[in-house]
């Protein structure tokens, strides 16, 4: 029997930071999901966007891993 069956995965759900940015493009890549690399989603907007306040992007790690967003 697999042992991975009986583990219980680490799910966090948390505020992006700056440092996420490289795994959040590989996630965005990967799901083959549209995105404007320089427009509304470059690094610097989106530094901004938290820097101003008025916004909130959410992170899903699950093990460590980046996979998801919001």
């Amino acid at each position: 029997m697999n042992s991975n069956y009986n583990q219980t995965p680490n799910i966090l759900i948390r505020k992006f930071s700056t440092e996420d940015y490289d795994a959040l493009i590989k996630l965005w890549n990967d799901s083959q999901l549209p995105y404007k690399p320089k427009g509304r989603d470059s690094k610097d907007k989106i530094e901004f966007e938290l820097k101003q306040g008025n916004a909130l992007f959410l992170v899903v790690e699950i093990n460590g891993k980046l996979v998801g967003s919001i």
